[in-house]
């Protein structure tokens, strides 16, 4: 449908998508610019929303190793990495404390 939350089949079947239900979720709204894949170089990074999780994100850096994350205001906190990210003004940069930049 137009809605894409519904395949309906030749068959007669009918499957539905139920969304998470975590849109209007204040934390979500606020890490939402920053979720999905980012660059170091030539290699992938990503971030996602850890719905439950303490601080709300999960990493995961150009290696591949994932780790629980925090944001506040232009802030991301990695304390399993001990680092910090200070993301720029369009969301298109994070300068980390160990001199790595994230980039789209």
């Amino acid at each position: 449908d137009a809605t894409r939350d519904r395949i309906d089949w030749s068959d007669g079947a009918v499957w539905s998508r139920t969304r998470p239900g975590f849109e209007n979720n204040p934390d979500y709204q606020a890490a939402a610019p920053l979720l999905g894949q980012w660059h170091v170089g030539d290699q992938t990074c990503s971030i996602d929303f850890a719905y439950g999780r303490a601080g709300g994100l999960t990493l995961t850096n150009e290696h591949g190793s994932p780790v629980g994350a925090a944001l506040s205001g232009r802030t991301i906190t990695a304390a399993a990495w001990n680092i910090i990210g200070t993301i720029s003004a369009d969301d298109q940069d994070i300068s980390w404390s160990n001199g790595t930049i994230w980039y789209r």
